[in-house]
């Protein structure tokens, strides 16, 4: 009789620790069309293959969940349903949840470390929802639940929200359709820190209306543990108390109206020791001349913080705006304060004054910040005055700024037409992707090869050259300077990529379509869409 030989799985193998080091390894095998589709099959398929096995792909399996139907389908087929709507896949339970149910959900509940409640998912109706909130025992339908993000857009469900948090939970994000809650929403939402008290990281609803200031105000002082803060509008109240936290890295929020610049000095050295990014948010009002610029500079600059931890300013309004032509401009001097932040990676400043920046002065703002990565000004509005930044003073910026890799200003190619023939940036180069936004900057017919041939050479991985967008081609001529931006795109990748007999045929209207194969697979032409922001 012939002995059959038994192997034996190596004991490594029987160390969970083991296991789940090498089943967060296992990907969906692309040559395979099953595990392609569905990443999960090979962890599914480990689950079942051994007991030892079993655990660990199962809590890889139910780690993160994106929506809350895998709670119905994990029961039996008989005791659930699924409906086609408009708005998606919809799950309703079909029988009454009983001890055997509960033990199923559980089992997998308590596996899951991340969800997401998303519009647009496969969903439960509300019925089933109030079921699973009401379970055989009073622990959190997610015991070990740690990240949550609430992007659900309807008020239905967010009260059961209750049921999903507890005490292991330290990142909450929130992107709610808020002005549709009431006071039921909002008294929800003050309670949280009750049930999550050793949160770190949280984004809470956005909006300026004052009840959600308040409770977003109130629901932060339940808090003493965060380490990174994203949200509107505070209260003085809130402030002092973020001040506070010792833990804190990171704030973002809205420097309202209601802040006033006397008040934040209160704070003392309250915001001192931030470590990360110090973002300042504001935007949405206008007062007069120079005021909404003033003021965040003003009160950006009495928080007692580190100027080395300001990593970016946005000064934006909510929505695209009609700005009135009576206001005054800016100039240097209304930027200057901003040069003590020397760290400053991103500059987004649009709240509708027309921009006069020379040459000179704008190389003197940017060379305060060496480290800037995105500089965008009146992205919105346009400068409205007369461009004299010149090409050539972009090619002091790549020096000046070597991260740069996205920048938003006007720039007069007027009268350019006379370049180095063998290096038209002078040796200067910015290698990174880089996209180019010259807002609402006129051109002429003439001033088309040469700046498309130092662009090419300025920056060699141009991906853009934005210009006149949806919001400014009402202005007089805007289609047709569009049309010339788009040319001299054209231009500027045709020379970049070894064609320069080509540039005087897109200059002088050559299509796209009509361009040699090589040119065209390469070509990167900037996506000016008229309609479209």
């Amino acid at each position: 009789m012939s002995k059959v030989r038994c192997e034996v799985m190596h004991r490594a193998l029987l160390v969970p620790e083991v296991l789940y080091a090498i089943f967060v390894l296992v990907p969906g095998d692309d040559s395979s069309p099953l595990t392609a589709a569905c990443p999960k099959v090979t962890l599914a398929a480990l689950a079942r293959t051994c007991k030892v096995f079993t655990e660990e792909a199962l809590n890889i399996l139910w780690a993160e969940l994106s929506d809350l139907s895998p709670l119905v389908r994990c029961l039996p087929e008989d005791s659930w349903t699924c409906t086609h709507g408009d708005d998606g896949e919809c799950y309703s339970f079909m029988k009454l949840l009983k001890e055997q149910h509960w033990a199923t959900i559980r089992g997998y509940t308590r596996r899951v470390r991340a969800l997401t409640c998303a519009p647009h998912t496969p969903c439960l109706d509300r019925a089933s929802v109030v079921a699973l909130c009401c379970p055989l025992v009073t622990l959190p339908l997610f015991p070990n639940l740690q990240r949550l993000r609430w992007h659900d857009r309807g008020k239905q469900i967010f009260p059961f929200i209750h049921h999903f948090v507890g005490p292991k939970l330290t990142h909450l994000d929130f992107d709610c359709d808020v002005p549709t809650w009431g006071v039921g929403e909002l008294s929800v939402l003050v309670s949280l820190p009750r049930l999550c008290p050793d949160l770190k990281t949280v984004a809470l609803p956005r909006g300026s209306w004052p009840e959600l200031c308040s409770a977003v105000s109130d629901t932060l002082c339940g808090w003493a543990l965060l380490k990174t803060v994203h949200c509107d509008y505070l209260n003085e109240s809130a402030l002092r108390h973020l001040g506070r936290v010792q833990s804190l890295e990171e704030l973002s929020l809205m420097l309202g109206p209601q802040i006033s610049a006397h008040s934040v000095e209160k704070l003392h050295n309250n915001f001192a020791e931030l470590v990360s990014e110090y973002l300042v948010d504001a935007g949405g009002t206008r007062r007069e001349l120079h005021a909404e610029v003033a003021r965040v500079i003003e009160e950006t600059q009495s928080v007692s913080c580190n100027p080395n931890h300001l990593h970016e300013i946005h000064v934006v309004p909510y929505d695209v705006i009609d700005f009135p032509e009576s206001l005054g401009v800016l100039t240097l001097a209304d930027f200057s304060p901003l040069k003590r932040f020397a760290h400053l990676t991103v500059v987004r400043i649009d709240i509708g004054y027309p921009i006069c920046l020379s040459g000179e002065d704008f190389l003197d703002l940017t060379s305060a910040w060496p480290l800037l990565q995105c500089l965008f000004l009146n992205e919105l509005a346009g400068w409205r005055t007369t461009p004299t930044i010149t090409p050539m003073c972009l090619v002091k910026l790549a020096r000046k700024c070597r991260f740069l890799h996205t920048l938003g200003v006007a720039v007069d190619t007027i009268g350019f037409d006379s370049i180095p023939s063998d290096r038209p940036s002078l040796g200067y180069t910015n290698g990174a992707p880089f996209i180019l936004n010259v807002l609402d900057s006129p051109i002429e017919d003439s001033s088309i090869t040469p700046p498309a041939a130092l662009s090419s050479d300025l920056y060699p991985s141009l991906q853009s050259i934005d210009s006149w967008a949806s919001h400014l081609e009402d202005n007089p001529g805007a289609s047709h300077y569009t049309d010339l931006w788009l040319k001299l795109a054209k231009a500027s990748a045709a020379e970049h990529n070894g064609h320069p007999s080509d540039v005087a045929s897109v200059v002088s209207g050559f299509s796209i379509g009509n361009t040699p194969d090589t040119l065209q697979n390469k070509v990167i032409v900037a996506q000016i869409i008229a309609g479209a922001e």
